[in-house]
């Protein structure tokens, strides 16, 4: 019975970690121990939860960027044609 329980609760972590390992951030593991394999689920949970914030950081710095190259090549254009103009 206790080989079950452990096995079970294992393929549960298991489960959690190749989610996580997927990219599935949004996923969720429940704790229900202070044993060994509760205290792995917290910490697996954690993990999961600061790869997300990373994740959903990474986003905004990306339109961020996104936003200043479109910028930066307005500028260029801008810059590009008043130079064609100054040289006819």
């Amino acid at each position: 019975v206790l080989r079950v329980m452990i096995v079970a609760r294992v393929g549960k972590l298991e489960t959690f970690a190749k989610e996580i390992g997927r990219g599935n951030f949004e996923t969720a593991i429940e704790v229900r121990s202070g044993d060994e394999l509760g205290e792995l689920a917290r910490e697996l949970q954690l993990m999961s939860e600061g790869l997300a914030a990373s994740r959903r950081e990474l986003e905004v710095y990306q339109c961020g960027l996104e936003a200043q190259v479109a910028e930066r090549t307005a500028e260029l254009s801008t810059a590009k044609e008043q130079a064609e103009s100054a040289n006819r």
